[in-house]
């Protein structure tokens, strides 16, 4: 396989494993930062985006545990409710003298938080999962739909949970407004050039500097679609996704985090680096791209927690 479609596995495997680091922080101007990235490939229709759908594999085996998790989860509830509904008939009957407590209801319990549905219902699934989750689509239409319903409110939703700020909505059901105190969300979107405009209509938008992108050329030749590598892909990439669910399931337990620190050496490279892109960028490009030099930063930053918790992991 080329090297192009070498990288576009690269960043969009990053952008899944940032979804996949529980309780694992840095300290980013005196803020906990967790790993979470935001991911868009830009490619003309029917170029080779078949990276992506490896990428995803990797989160594939934690999603369905989750899945499993939420199954115990209602069985469990289905039980509690017929053992409430047993006590609250005592209550009525006067031979109980509290009220018994409704069991609360199940969680839909997810990795991956599917993008065809609505602004409150992504919310409400971050809030169900502790605010973790990864939206992973690379039918750029599917997007441009939900952005066509809602686009606002998505977008300001993007913007505050790339830094953890706390958002908010109200559930109907209960009648309650509920609050996600630090959403962790990741993002991997692929789809035209006209598609990315549609969600980031200009630089000036505060979600062009909070995405990194990937632009894919595509290839003129036609690929072999008998190619042996790709079964081998399939069966490299199902052991990988076994030990990322190991690294999940791991750092889930935690009662605390694991802490990410550069050393005084990597603190000085990193800080001189971005003071020269900063500079450059000013002088070279525009005075009005300082907040996305500043993102970039972060981006790097979080690059480097992911990639130190990998190396981490497979040396102990």
């Amino acid at each position: 396989h080329g090297a192009e479609e070498r990288e576009l596995f690269l960043v969009s495997a990053l952008g899944v494993i940032s979804g996949m680091l529980p309780n694992y922080t840095g300290n980013y101007f005196g803020s906990n930062v967790g790993t979470n990235l935001y991911c868009f490939v830009v490619g003309a229709y029917g170029t080779g985006k078949g990276a992506l759908k490896w990428a995803r594999q990797l989160g594939e085996i934690t999603h369905l545990n989750r899945l499993d998790e939420a199954k115990e989860e209602e069985a469990r509830h289905k039980r509690d409710k017929v053992q409430y509904n047993m006590q609250l008939a005592l209550y009525n009957k006067g031979k109980l003298a509290e009220p018994p407590t409704e069991p609360a209801q199940p969680r839909h319990l997810k990795l991956f938080i599917p993008a065809n549905t609505t602004k409150t219902a992504v919310m409400q699934l971050l809030e169900e999962n502790d605010g973790n989750g990864i939206i992973f689509e690379t039918e750029g239409d599917t997007l441009a739909d939900m952005l066509r319903q809602d686009y606002g409110n998505f977008s300001d939703v993007l913007r505050k949970a790339f830094h953890h700020e706390p958002i908010s909505f109200f559930r109907r059901s209960n009648n309650e407004d509920v609050d996600v105190p630090r959403p962790a969300l990741s993002v991997i979107l692929s789809g035209t050039y006209d598609q990315l405009l549609k969600l980031i209509p200009s630089i000036d938008n505060g979600l062009y500097s909070r995405f990194c992108f990937y632009i894919l050329e595509g290839n003129d030749t036609f690929r072999n679609p008998f190619d042996k590598d790709d079964f081998n892909h399939g069966h490299y990439l199902a052991q990988s996704a076994e030990e990322f669910k190991q690294l999940y399931l791991a750092l889930s337990y935690r009662e605390d985090d694991m802490k990410f620190f550069l050393n005084e050496r990597q603190q000085q490279r990193f800080v001189s680096h971005f003071a020269h892109l900063k500079e450059w960028t000013q002088s070279t490009i525009s005075e009005e791209m300082d907040g996305s030099v500043n993102r970039m930063a972060v981006m790097c930053y979080r690059i480097a927690m992911i990639l130190s918790i990998l190396r981490y992991y497979r040396l102990h």
